[in-house]
């Protein structure tokens, strides 16, 4: 979901003070389910679904069936209209939704290469992945592969799938200089680079898909009146320590989601509210200060998440988080 593989965030209690504030600002949806029995809608997609191909931090294949909740009904599996997403990141909503058709963006070009590989080279991925699967499960190579810098589009998509699968606890991670800095990841066993069956079904779906690298407000510019868009943004931190937005080396701090809140107001503005917009973010305090001043356009609905990416085993496990939505449910 600007990128760097991070570390995720790192949540914990807050003061009454913020609990206040949070169920002030939930819907009346929220409110009423209870987030550890809230239903799950029926797993709309098939076995044969494809699924991302990169870990993600923040990423979304397991609170899919909560957002789904959330969205328009039309919006399911199959969607006969247009997904945008400003933040694709590993891809999750769009490949659990395969619709019919997509502008999936980022500002990360390492991704939006590999995705157009996988598009439109997935038979010389396949035989780049496979020699660095053949590679020792070894730091001395692992670091060697950090530092080379592949400028053929294949062999850059191969590598980035090679960091992500090898590196500490498959993070992606940029300093200031741009480059890729995630440590060595040791696992009891060498990790799968990739399914061949799966690459084929990523193949596929991307072939519905416009693929750019450009910023979040370039690409919500391009919204038009029926798109479903969703935004998967890095999250505002809820504390100093667990601020850990490093996805490019520019980063993305509170200036920046002040922009994007402000993007999502115009797209909503300049489309009369016909294109239906889903915002994924953490329930900081801050965050919740930025939208609750307009209730009459934007929605806060709380939804609760699992997550696995995390540099302790303390920063695994149910977090809250917010979905935040043009339109009502």
């Amino acid at each position: 979901m600007v990128y760097l593989f991070a570390m995720e965030q790192v949540y914990t209690c807050e003061s009454i003070r913020t609990s206040v504030r949070i169920a002030v600002v939930k819907t009346r949806l929220s409110q009423e389910r209870s987030m550890s029995h809230m239903p799950q809608v029926p797993n709309l997609a098939s076995k044969d679904s494809p699924k991302p191909i990169l870990k993600w931090a923040g990423g979304k294949a397991r609170l899919l069936s909560q957002l789904a909740l959330l969205m328009p009904e039309d919006v399911r599996p199959g969607f006969a209209g247009r997904l945008v997403e400003p933040f694709v990141g590993g891809a999750a909503m769009f490949l659990w939704l395969r619709p019919s058709g997509a502008l999936l963006a980022d500002s990360n070009d390492e991704l939006i290469n590999l995705y157009e590989v996988v598009r439109r080279h997935p038979d010389e991925l396949e035989t780049a992945l496979d020699f660095y699967q053949s590679l020792a499960h070894d730091s001395d190579v692992y670091y060697a592969q950090r530092a080379d810098d592949p400028q053929d589009p294949v062999k850059r998509a191969a590598r980035l799938i090679y960091l992500n699968r090898n590196c500490f606890n498959g993070l992606y991670r940029l300093n200031r200089s741009g480059k890729f800095n995630v440590p060595f990841g040791r696992y009891r066993s060498k990790p799968k680079l990739y399914d061949r069956e799966n690459l084929a079904l990523v193949s596929d779906a991307l072939g519905a898909a416009e693929l750019r690298v450009a910023p979040f407000e370039e690409t919500l510019a391009q919204v038009e009146p029926g798109d479903f868009v969703y935004l998967d943004p890095p999250y505002y931190p809820i504390s100093q320590t667990s601020s850990f937005t490093g996805y490019t080396g520019a980063g993305f701090g509170h200036a920046d989601q002040v922009r994007l809140r402000d993007a999502i107001l115009e797209t909503h503005r300049r489309t009369s509210g016909a294109a239906r917009i889903m915002l994924s973010n953490s329930n900081a305090p801050g965050l919740i200060e930025l939208y609750e001043p307009y209730p009459e356009i934007l929605h806060v609905h709380s939804v609760t998440a699992m997550r696995a990416v995390g540099a302790k085993s303390s920063s695994r496990g149910l977090v809250e988080e917010v979905a935040i939505t043009n339109y009502t449910t």
